[in-house]
C-alpha cells in the first residue's frame, strides 16, 4: 500500500530517498505542536541495531546524511549516500525509521537543540518578523499551529510520547515514498518490498486545507531597538495545484527583479529588498524590505506593484527570466 516515486537520474553521482508524511501541521493541534517535527529528528538519532554512536562512525566514513524534520505540509525522513553505499545505508535508513530508540539521551539533546533554535529566531529581526506575520496571517487557519513547536510543547514532549506518535504515525496511508538516482528501479523496488511490506496500511485520510483569507488589509507594527525597519506584506498566492501558480511565479520573479532594480540600485534605501512566492497547500507570496525610511521604500514597492496591475511586462524583461521559468509557463499556457 505504500506509494512510491521513483526517478531514475544516470547523471547523479548519488542516491537521495525521502520518506514523507503527508499533513505536516494539519496532523497537530496546539496543544502537540512540534510533536511532529521532534519525533522525527529524534527518530534518526539511532535505532536498535544502529546505535548513535554507530551510526555517527558509518556515515562519516561514507559521506552519506540522514535526517529527519517536519514542517507546514508534510515531515519526511531522508537519506543521501553514493551508488556503491545505498545496501548498507538503506539498511541502516529502514531501521532508523522502523525501530527508533528514542534514547532519553537522544530526545534531551535535540529538545535542547530545538528550544535554542525558537530562542535564536526570536531574537532575529528577520526570524522575528516572518514569525509575527504567520502568527497575524494565520489567525483561525490550520498553519496557525507552530511547526517547530513552542517552548511550552517542547518542555513537556517524554521519549514515550514520541515512541507513541511514531507508531500511529508509521501506516502507509499517511506515507510517500521519493528516490531519485542512478540505480536500478526493479532493484530499488525489491528493497522497498522487503523493508516496508509489513507496514499496516492504516486509514490516514488527509484533511483539504482551506485558503488563507484576507477579508481586509491590516497592518501590525512591533516596536524593537534596532538601527532599521523591517517590513514585510503578504498577499493570497495560487498553490502548487494551481493552474495560475506558474504564471503567478514569473509575475513575482518580475516583481523581485524590479523591487531590487529600483529600490535597491537606483535609490539605494535597502541592501536586499525581495518579492517570493511560498509552496504550500495553502498559498501565500510576500514583499520585504529593510530600510532607514521605511515610508519612501515601501512607497516606491506600492507604485512597482501597482505598474504591474496596470501595464503589461515588456517582452525583453520576460525574456531574461531563468529559462526553467519559460519553459513550464509555455508549457502551461499550450496546455491551455
Amino acid at each position: 500500500g505504500l506509494k512510491v516515486i521513483f526517478k531514475k537520474r544516470t547523471s547523479s553521482p548519488t542516491i537521495s530517498v525521502g520518506l514523507y508524511v503527508r499533513g505536516g501541521v494539519r496532523n497537530a493541534t496546539p496543544e502537540t505542536a512540534g510533536l511532529e517535527n521532534f519525533t522525527l529528528q529524534a527518530a534518526m538519532e539511532g535505532s536498535k541495531s544502529y546505535p548513535k554512536d554507530v551510526l555517527r562512525r558509518e556515515l562519516a566514513r561514507t559521506g552519506s546524511s540522514i535526517g529527519g524534520a517536519s514542517g507546514t505540509d508534510l515531515g519526511a525522513m531522508s537519506v543521501v549516500s553514493t551508488k556503491q553505499d545505498v545496501p548498507e545505508m538503506w539498511r541502516r535508513f529502514t531501521d532508523l525509521v522502523i525501530n527508533p530508540t528514542f534514547a532519553k539521551a537522544d530526545v534531551d539533546r535535540i529538545r535542547i537543540a530545538l528550544l535554542a533554535g525558537i530562542a535564536d529566531a526570536n531574537s532575529q529581526p528577520d526570524n522575528a518578523l516572518s514569525m509575527l506575520g504567520a502568527k497575524v496571517l494565520n489567525v483561525g487557519h490550520p498553519y496557525a499551529v507552530q511547526s517547530e513547536g513552542t517552548a511550552e510543547t517542547l518542555a513537556k514532549f517524554t521519549p514515550e510520547t514520541l515512541r507513541a506518535y511514531h507508531k500511529q504515525m508509521l501506516t502507509t496511508s499517511r506515507l510517500l515514498l521519493v528516490a531519485v538516482g542512478d540505480y536500478e528501479p526493479e532493484v530499488f523496488k525489491q528493497m522497498v518490498t522487503a523493508s516496508f511490506a509489513k507496514l499496516p496500511k492504516g486509514n490516514y485520510q488527509e484533511k483539504a486545507v482551506p485558503p488563507i483569507e484576507f477579508a481586509k488589509a491590516t497592518l501590525d507594527i512591533s516596536e524593537r531597538a534596532v538601527p532599521t525597519n523591517y517590513i514585510k506584506g503578504y498577499f493570497k498566492a495560487p498553490s502548487l495545484a494551481d493552474p495560475d501558480y506558474y504564471a503567478m511565479k514569473v509575475a513575482t520573479t518580475i516583481l523581485q527583479s524590479r523591487v531590487y532594480q529600483i529600490v535597491r540600485v537606483q535609490r539605494n534605501l535597502s541592501y536586499a529588498p525581495n518579492a517570493e512566492m511560498d509552496e504550500d497547500a495553502a498559498n501565500t507570496g510576500d514583499i520585504y524590505v529593510t530600510a532607514v525610511d521605511a515610508n519612501e521604500a515601501v512607497r516606491l514597492m506600492l507604485a512597482i506593484i501597482d505598474d504591474m496591475k496596470k501595464n503589461l511586462v515588456e517582452k525583453d524583461e520576460f525574456e531574461g527570466l531563468p529559462g526553467y521559468f519559460l519553459t513550464t509557463y509555455y508549457l502551461d499556457q499550450e496546455t491551455d
